[in-house]
């Protein structure tokens, strides 16, 4: 098995769970905040703070320091902050959208099924990735999942 298969399996498996447990979260939210804003707030509060520790200790043992080569060039820099940026704007929509949704299975269904196809499309336009005939095949049945999940939630 690749090296790689393992943590993307994990990776998918725990992004899964997160929305049970933001969905759970907030049923309980009201019993201990005034208002489902004050739940975000703290979840957000408390993701940057993990995710900042968390990404420290993944840096200190990947061995940061050894693997620089050189100061961090400018336009590395600004991908690096671009890339947080744009992040945290999408985790607010997902906090947005699991507030809004009827049901938690929607959002993992669409989010995952757009964020698939939206970064091949973006990687084929941008990166000229190419996209072979079963890659155009995937993302046919994924844009008709998605399709079929929002016809038949109502």
């Amino acid at each position: 098995m690749n090296a790689y298969i393992f943590p993307l399996i994990m990776s998918s498996v725990t992004f899964g769970i997160v929305p049970i447990l933001d969905s759970k979260g907030l049923s309980t939210a009201l019993d201990t905040f005034t208002d489902e804003r004050y739940y975000y707030a703290s979840r957000i509060l408390a993701s940057g703070i993990l995710l900042t520790i968390s990404s420290i200790l993944f840096a200190f043992f990947l061995g940061f320091k050894k693997g620089l080569k050189k100061k961090i060039e400018t336009k590395t820099f600004m991908y690096l902050i671009a890339t947080a940026l744009i992040n945290a704007i999408g985790f607010f929509y997902y906090m947005d959208a699991i507030y809004k949704s009827p049901a938690i299975n929607i959002n993992v269904i669409i989010g995952t099924g757009l964020t698939l196809f939206t970064s091949i499309l973006l990687a084929y336009l941008f990166l000229n990735q190419p996209i072979n005939l079963k890659m155009k095949l995937s993302l046919t049945l994924v844009v008709i999942g998605v399709l079929l999940t929002l016809y038949f939630s109502n």
